[in-house]
């Protein structure tokens, strides 16, 4: 089984700019606990953290070919808070406890019919998506010794933004939301 606390400190310790924290979770009724850690980086100029999830590649999942794939979620935001946290856990835990798995370009609704995500903001589905700098997906390929590895970066959209990816697939989406100027690394809860 990977250490991820020792990869990923590895892996961050010269982009780090603080102490990484790490959000425990010791009860757990399912057997899954799900750990997150917060490394305080400079985000293009910016002070922000990564959030990356350790636990759900303890159990590896079959994406539907008969493989096993490890997956672990990665979030950017200015501040992390306890909606960050426990969505991230949520989202986390959904695949083992509904025998599915997550991948690239996958979507997850918050709701039926979808709730905002965050009070106040027109968010309302998670989109998953390779990691946007490489530094993530070098870290994904030392992480795949025992299975393939996947790092998903969570990345919220809204209801019409959901509309246009079912209509034209997800890299047209990005293509507009690149357009659009909000297609950032860091979250913007305020969308």
């Amino acid at each position: 089984m990977l250490n991820l606390q020792n990869l990923y400190e590895e892996h961050y310790q010269d982009l780090v700019n603080g102490k990484v924290m790490v959000n425990h979770q010791t009860v757990t009724p399912d057997d899954l606990r799900i750990h997150i850690f917060q490394f305080p980086l400079i985000i293009e100029d910016e002070p922000g953290f990564v959030l990356l999830t350790d636990g759900m590649s303890e159990k590896p999942l079959d994406p539907g070919d008969g493989s096993a794939l490890s997956t672990e979620l990665l979030w950017y935001v200015r501040q992390p808070t306890d909606v960050h946290f426990h969505y991230m856990r949520y989202l986390a835990k959904f695949p083992h406890l509904n025998d599915t798995c997550f991948l690239p370009g996958h979507t997850f609704q918050n709701g039926n019919p979808p709730e905002p995500i965050f009070s106040g903001s027109h968010l309302t589905t998670f989109m998953f998506l390779e990691p946007p700098f490489q530094f993530e997906l070098d870290l994904a390929q030392k992480l795949s010794i025992e299975n393939p590895f996947k790092l998903l970066w969570i990345f919220p959209i809204t209801d019409n933004e959901m509309a246009y990816k079912q209509e034209y697939k997800t890299a047209a989406l990005i293509d507009r939301l690149e357009q659009l100027g909000v297609f950032e690394p860091v979250l913007d809860e305020t969308r």
